[in-house]
């Protein structure tokens, strides 16, 4: 007998979006935009009481989300509504020694709850971000719609009632990564929750897989810039969400390691039924988490050195804390009031990559602009470099950034041009973070001639 279900996987978005909401898309990934129900406080952890942060929030109300997965959740608002139906799930990255609260919940045990995961009618506007997450909200992706993928089977190691071929298996074989319903590539270990909490609910309740949200990643050589949230968050292995297909509004999650090869025989068993060597397993991790190592001499001689120092590790902590420093310095800035008009997403990593594409008058240009060092009357006058601070061609008003780009009379017709190009209504709606912040307007304001007329 086969299993197999259809997979759907993600269709990102080339370019994320400088507000990071989701829009009419799908799904979310990271990101600082946090959707909540009306008059909802923002979610925390009970664990350590402190703010989480959106890891996925999925919009099960929007038409880019597959039907086959909106049809399995129960009362979805329809789109046009005044709020809309998201499958969530909140993290949290707090924690001692560089080890988030999250990580260290599905380590050691799950009894404690790091994390928040619901279905939930929210509103289609986001919440301001959290004042104190600034620096632990994760690089965000925007995932567009799901595409239809092949038919999946389950993962080789769960087959034990199946006697399919090997060419069968090869063209089923479960995907690893992000994907939506498909079989999930479980691993070496199982942690979830006992059972469905609703009561009068089945001793064994069956669980239908919704999600397969990552798996385990070596990003031991990658800049951390370039780190993605699913990277960041599934270092322990591939985590999934499954849904109690009884109740379906019962969703928990659910986490599972890689496969190990080799001499050792692995097999599944549930946890907490009793099972001697699982009770004895859990009880000696127990007391190792709760009273510490045995006596040196009691270990065998290669467990007896210490343990080396996870240079990685070392260096995540004093990159954070030297982050958490700097965004200080910047919030005690009398600078920052002026930059949050043009660009709030400090440290500026946006836009160090969009500079880094230019050429380097380009980026010079590009640079005079969003600081309003250039060669304008209203900042060369400063300087005694000009009689007076006004426009050559509106005499009664400084010559400023703001003027020269959207308001000069001799400028209407690069102002509609600009317009046109950009896709917008009126020249009302350009702004120094559209124009500076923004690749396309980047690449739209940067030819013009008059631009260029400014580097001299």
């Amino acid at each position: 007998m086969s299993y197999l279900q259809r997979a759907f996987s993600p269709v990102c978005a080339s370019e994320t979006l400088p507000s990071h909401e989701i829009g009419e898309n799908s799904m979310l990934i990271g990101g600082a935009s946090v959707y909540l129900a009306p008059n909802e406080s923002w979610p925390t952890c009970s664990t350590c009481s402190k703010p989480l942060v959106p890891l996925i929030q999925l919009n099960v109300s929007s038409q880019s989300t597959p039907e086959e997965f909106r049809a399995l959740l129960p009362s979805v608002l329809p789109p046009g509504e005044a709020l809309t139906t998201m499958l969530q799930l909140f993290v949290c990255r707090t924690g001692a020694g560089g080890l988030e609260c999250y990580t260290h919940s599905l380590l050691y045990s799950t009894s404690t709850r790091s994390w928040v995961l619901r279905i939930a009618d929210v509103t289609r506007t986001p919440r301001n971000q959290h004042k104190t997450l600034a620096l632990l909200f994760l690089p965000p992706r925007l995932v567009e719609t799901w595409a239809a993928g092949r038919e999946e089977t389950l993962h080789e190691e769960l087959m034990w009632d199946q006697d399919d071929s090997e060419e069968f298996y090869a063209e089923h074989e479960p995907a690893p990564g992000l994907k939506m319903l498909g079989h999930s590539v479980r691993g070496k270990f199982h942690c979830a929750d006992d059972g469905c909490p609703r009561p009068g609910a089945h001793a064994f309740p069956e669980w239908r897989d919704l999600f397969q949200i990552g798996g385990r990643f070596d990003f031991e050589d990658k800049e951390e810039e370039d780190e993605e949230a699913l990277e960041m968050m599934a270092s322990l292995g591939n985590t999934f969400i499954e849904q109690c297909v009884e109740h379906p509004d019962v969703v928990r999650l659910t986490m599972s390691g890689e496969w190990i090869t080799g001499k050792v025989s692995l097999r599944w068993v549930s946890g907490h039924t009793n099972v001697r060597g699982n009770e004895v397993a859990d009880r000696e991790a127990k007391s190792a988490a709760e009273d510490g190592s045995s006596v040196g001499e009691d270990l065998p001689p290669l467990l007896q050195r210490r343990l080396p120092i996870s240079a990685t590790a070392e260096k995540r902590t004093y990159h954070e804390e030297l982050k958490t420093m700097w965004l200080d310095d910047w919030d005690n800035s009398p600078r920052k009031a002026k930059f949050d008009s043009i660009d709030p997403a400090f440290p500026f990593q946006r836009f160090c990559k969009l500079r880094n594409s230019l050429s380097r008058p380009q980026a010079s240009i590009l640079t005079q602009l969003r600081t309003g060092h250039i060669p304008l009357n209203g900042y060369l006058h400063r300087f005694a470099k000009r009689d007076s601070p006004k426009c050559t061609h509106c005499p009664r008003v400084d010559e400023t950034v703001n003027h020269y780009l959207f308001h000069c009379s001799k400028y209407r017709r690069q102002r509609r041009e600009m317009t046109d190009k950009l896709g917008i209504e009126t020249s009302s709606d350009l702004g120094l973070r559209l124009l500076t912040s923004n690749s396309k307007g980047i690449r739209t304001c940067q030819p013009h001639r008059e631009i260029q007329q400014l580097q001299r």
